[in-house]
């Protein structure tokens, strides 16, 4: 299964993923599922945040969304410098910790909130505070989705995994 990956121009995915220090490979540019899930249930008016993207190759799977905007903190934590992160023409890029941008997000209430694969505790807690509407995702934890769509992405994420493990 590989829907990120088809929608992404295969020039840039290439120039992308041989970027000095880049640390996503073709076939696993992130946490596929949970971020499927939220593309296909999050209504379409709503802003996408996506806490802790990484390089942001997820952000084609939100080119429907009027804004998807990407924290990540990773050259904070590195020596890599000038990873370029995947944008879309309605991408935003803020490099920083989770829990100290969140709070500049403007009405919260319009926004869909996805902290995917994070392994900070203390970013779930300033996401959970800020964003009533959220999907937090960490294998083997338990799934955390609230608010807009919550039913849905939780049913599509099953049938996601669900699918997966028929099909390795």
């Amino acid at each position: 299964m590989h829907v990120l990956r088809d929608r992404i121009p295969p020039a840039i995915l290439d120039a992308y993923l041989s970027q000095y220090g880049c640390e996503i490979e073709p076939d696993c540019l992130c946490f596929e599922e949970p971020y499927q899930a939220a593309a296909a249930c999050v209504p379409k008016d709503y802003a996408i945040v996506d806490c802790g993207c990484y390089m942001a190759p997820q952000a084609y799977l939100f080119e429907a969304y009027p804004v998807y905007l990407g924290i990540d903190c990773y050259e904070a934590s590195t020596t890599v410098r000038n990873l370029r992160r995947f944008e879309t023409r309605n991408s935003i890029m803020l490099e920083g910790k989770i829990q100290d941008l969140v709070g500049r997000i403007l009405n919260p209430g319009k926004c869909y909130a996805l902290c995917i694969g994070v392994p900070d505790e203390s970013a779930w807690d300033a996401v959970r505070k800020r964003f009533p509407n959220h999907l937090i995702w960490y294998p083997a934890r338990p799934t955390e989705a609230t608010g807009v769509g919550k039913e849905a992405i939780l049913s599509c994420l099953h049938q996601l995994f669900k699918k997966e493990r028929a099909n390795p």
